[in-house]
């Protein structure tokens, strides 16, 4: 029998969608041609204008990409189909968006988001009466309440959702809830019953050749194994799911799979091997940039490197998961930020929509209402006037109305985008404290437990603790630059001019600097003495100490930085902070003072930042009646410059 999709006579829509159900079986085996293939019939579709074919096209994809572990990708083209189906007021449709973005939130770690998400699918099913949806949302509603830990509520919904597959004979879907109540028992600590329900699941998985569920499984007999210190089953198990993800490029569960026998290893004390696996993990997660599969290994290393007794080296990896840890944490509420923020403007658009529908609607009435009040006119001359009179008033009326409504909605538009601004600046806000702060407070609570082990040499204690007194020094001053920003805002802070010597203020800061740098960077003071302007002596303070800091983080080891002025115009004097350091792009250094978003680099010893000082020096100058801009070359170094007011002579 000749094949549908090259069949020149067939339907362009079946062939179309025969072409995107091919891709979804067929990714499983190889995700790159099914990939190409979705990429012409999603093109065939578009040119058709067929929603369905383009629904299902963005369906497959999203699938493609979960399977390759791509989450950000499949987010996507979920969002895409989730607008589809809006549009087309399906409720299948958006049950299975909103069901797939609840998958994708899941695997990003975000299980509350997965949990509103998977519910709204549930509800979009119940409505469009699938129980085949109705089954699989139920399960995963179940399946994150698991991740959470709420295992009694877990196991009501996935006997629910495994009642609902038993009463339509979904195999797979009773296999899916068997897995996820094995795991369950696992946490509550029955490895015996859980491994006697995934035998039973594994026999069922084979016989149907259900390629998708091959790794949940193989996943799940490794670490219930392990667990019972069966190492040889684990290790065969881990295998098997390296193999498999190996087979679809999925590079994030070979990573995985390579952690496992690592961790395996390590118990029986083959280290060597244990090393092995865990530096293959690490290239993987390094050549893919993927972080969360990078501070796994790092706290596999860790342990390993605690057990051989190479202290300072499991103090250093344990740091540096604790860091990525902490950034993944800022990184995922960042996201879902902006997920939310598509969200609300996807649901804006439908509401203007629906606004719109209902304006031609309220039109075509209004029409059809004036024919026939013509038709009357014909007959009644005298009470045509009348209506005609009123019709009057009632359009003035309606003009009026009219001029309200959108008056209010432009008024609502305009507070949701300043509470957009708000929350984003709050997020922000929270994604500085909760990264730049628990990074010194974890390292500290490393180091202490480090010398509370004794493990430590006398030199590796100094060390330690340098390194450390820097860390704090760098958060006090973050806490100080927080602390101006929230007066900033809370408007509480007041300015005091005064003349002020610009030359002893910014040796004082030289001094300083001088003192507490690393890099043994020079500095020069060529501000002439009884040098005067006119500032807040704190602000002025905070403005050079800050572009020191960014001067310092920006240049190389025994580089120099200099202090000095030249004649401005309109009685202001311009004030120079110049470095050799690496510079930056036009590009860069127009996103620096940018007061609606934080902006920050690494610097060459890879230091970190938030960008908050920058734009504390900008708010200080502007306050002060200056201005302030960077001149920089790429690799040549950069000039801060700004300008105060010089004092009148007396």
């Amino acid at each position: 029998m000749r094949s549908i999709i090259n069949d020149p006579n067939a339907d362009i829509s079946v062939r179309t969608k025969a072409t995107i159900d091919l891709a979804g079986i067929y990714h499983y085996q190889n995700p790159d041609s099914a990939e190409n293939m979705l990429k012409r019939a999603l093109r065939s579709a578009e040119q058709q204008q067929d929603s369905m074919n383009i629904a299902s096209a963005y369906y497959t994809y999203s699938q493609i990409s979960s399977t390759k572990g791509n989450f950000k990708e499949a987010m996507k083209y979920d969002l895409l189909l989730l607008d589809i189906g809006t549009k087309l007021n399906n409720n299948k449709i958006r049950s299975d968006a909103l069901n797939n973005l609840g998958e994708d939130y899941f695997d990003q770690g975000a299980f509350g988001m997965a949990y509103d998400h998977y519910q709204r699918s549930r509800k979009r099913a119940i409505e469009a009466n699938d129980s085949l949806l109705i089954a699989i949302t139920t399960y995963n509603v179940g399946k994150v309440l698991g991740a959470q830990g709420q295992l009694d509520r877990a196991r009501f919904y996935l006997e629910r959702s495994k009642e609902i597959s038993t009463s339509i004979n979904d195999i797979e879907g009773i296999v899916y809830c068997n897995l996820k109540l094995a795991e369950i028992e696992m946490e509550s600590g029955d490895l015996e019953q859980a491994l006697d329900i995934l035998i039973k699941a594994e026999s069922t998985i084979e016989s149907n050749n259900y390629q998708s569920l091959k790794t949940e499984v193989y996943s799940l007999f490794a670490i219930a194994y392990e667990r019972k210190k069966q190492y040889s089953s684990a290790l065969t198990y881990y295998d098997k799911l390296g193999e498999l993800h190996d087979n679809v490029g999925n590079y994030l569960g070979l990573g995985e799979s390579f952690i496992g026998k690592g961790s395996v290893w390590m118990e029986l004390g083959d280290f060597t091997r244990s090393r092995s696996f865990l530096e293959q993990a690490l290239n993987i997660a390094r050549e893919k940039q993927n972080k969360p599969l990078l501070r796994d290994v790092y706290l596999e290393l860790a342990v390993l490197n605690e057990i051989q007794g190479n202290y300072r080296a499991a103090h250093d990896l344990q740091k540096k998961y604790y860091q990525l840890n902490d950034s993944l944490k800022s990184e995922q509420r960042n996201e879902q930020f902006a997920n939310m923020q598509i969200m609300h403007e996807t649901a804006q658009k439908d509401a203007e929509i629906r606004l719109m529908k209902e304006q031609e609607q309220q039109q075509r009435s209004l029409l059809e209402s004036e024919e026939f009040k013509n038709n009357i006119l014909v007959v009644i001359l005298a009470l045509g006037a009348v209506i005609l009179f009123n019709l009057h008033r009632s359009s003035v009326k309606r003009k009026k109305s009219n001029k309200v409504l959108l008056a209010h909605q432009k008024e609502i538009e305009d507070k949701s985008r300043e509470m957009e601004g708000l929350l984003s600046m709050k997020d922000k806000f929270l994604s500085i404290i909760s990264h730049d702060l628990r990074s010194p407070i974890n390292s500290l609570l490393g180091t202490i437990d480090m010398l509370n082990k004794g493990h430590l040499t006398e030199k590796e204690s100094r060390d330690l603790m340098l390194s450390l007194k820097n860390r704090l020094n760098n958060t006090r001053k973050l806490l100080d630059n927080l602390l101006d920003w929230t007066l900033i805002q809370m408007d509480e802070i007041h300015i005091k001019m005064k003349s002020i010597d610009l030359h002893e203020i910014a040796q004082e800061n030289i001094d300083f600097f001088h003192e507490t740098n690393e890099k043994h960077i020079v500095f020069f003071n060529k501000v002439k003495k009884n040098t005067m302007v006119l500032a807040d002596h704190n602000m002025l303070e905070l403005i050079l100490r800050n572009l020191i800091v960014n001067s310092i983080k920006f240049t190389q080891e025994g580089g120099f930085i200099e202090i000095d002025t030249e004649v401005g115009s309109d009685n202001m004097l311009v004030i120079c902070i110049s470095d050799n350091g690496i510079g930056m792009t036009s590009e860069q250094a127009e996103k620096l003072f940018d007061t609606t978003a934080l902006y920050s680099t690494p610097g060459t010893a890879n230091e970190q930042g938030t960008g908050l000082g920058l734009k504390l020096c900008k708010e200080f100058v502007d306050r002060m009646g200056g201005a302030i801009w960077v001149e920089s070359t790429k690799d040549e170094g950069s000039v801060f410059k700004f300008t105060l007011k010089i004092p009148d002579r007396p």
